[in-house]
């Protein structure tokens, strides 16, 4: 068509190309590359774009210094392997999710800006923005280091209970994190909700290291929120309470 659009049985205008770079074999590295994806305007109505930045199906692809910009849908999803010193911005379409992963190391990435611009209120579909996003894991994956800020929902690593997920800032997000898995050493700071029930509507997983210590909450870190320090060592005495039975 004229203006690159379609129509759908329905009668509704869209563009969409699928994913730009898939992966179909193991011991790969992906460099230094750049994917942007920018929005198209239908000629009568509709909003399209690029759908799925990179989509790897088999292990052990390494993935490095790579920036993903305006998806409509998903910016990496990875079976297992690494992805490190990236970023992945802007991502605004129904389901929308940064990284979408299985196992392997997720390590100091930016994912930000993830939302969902087809649905105007976040609990009223499941189908928020999301940061990180864990889906049938495998192994012990590992998410550390990234800095997760500005998404509809920072992390949701659902029921996903062997992952370790440390040393991250999780910032600005309407939901900070919805999660079962061990978390240690993570700052949470002005999300609107700091952690979120999952699917089943239980919050659950462990939120401490008997060596390194719990997470940092902006929320209980005062007298008045409640941080009572009578030991001096500048650990609130009491754990922060996050709705389970092993509280931060």
């Amino acid at each position: 068509p004229p203006d690159r659009c379609f129509t759908d049985p329905g009668g509704s205008r869209y563009f969409q190309y699928d994913t730009v770079l898939m992966i179909r074999a193991s011991d790969v590295t992906i460099k230094n590359l750049q994917i942007e994806g920018n929005e198209v305007k239908c000629q009568f109505e509709g909003r399209g774009g690029i759908f799925s930045g990179i989509v790897v199906t088999d292990p052990n692809v390494h993935i490095n210094n790579v920036k993903i910009f305006g998806l409509i849908n998903k910016g990496i999803v990875i079976d297992s392997g690494i992805i490190e010193n990236s970023s992945i911005e802007n991502g605004s379409g129904d389901y929308s999710t940064g990284i979408s992963f299985r196992g392997g190391i997720i390590k100091n990435n930016e994912i930000f800006n993830i939302h969902n611009d087809a649905y105007g209120e976040l609990s009223a579909t499941g189908n928020q923005g999301v940061g990180i996003r864990c889906f049938n894991p495998i192994g012990e994956p590992t998410i550390f280091g990234n800095n997760i800020h500005h998404n509809e929902i920072g992390s949701n690593l659902g029921n996903c209970n062997n992952i370790k997920f440390t040393d991250n800032v999780v910032q600005n997000n309407k939901i900070g994190i919805i999660s079962k898995a061990f978390h240690y050493q993570n700052s949470f700071l002005n999300n609107e909700q700091q952690v979120a029930p999952s699917s089943d509507g239980n919050v659950g997983g462990i939120w401490h290291d008997f060596e390194k210590g719990g997470n940092y909450w902006d929320d209980y870190d005062s007298y008045e929120e409640g941080c009572i320090d009578e030991t001096y060592d500048n650990i609130c005495d009491d754990p922060y309470g996050i709705a389970t039975s092993d509280d931060d």
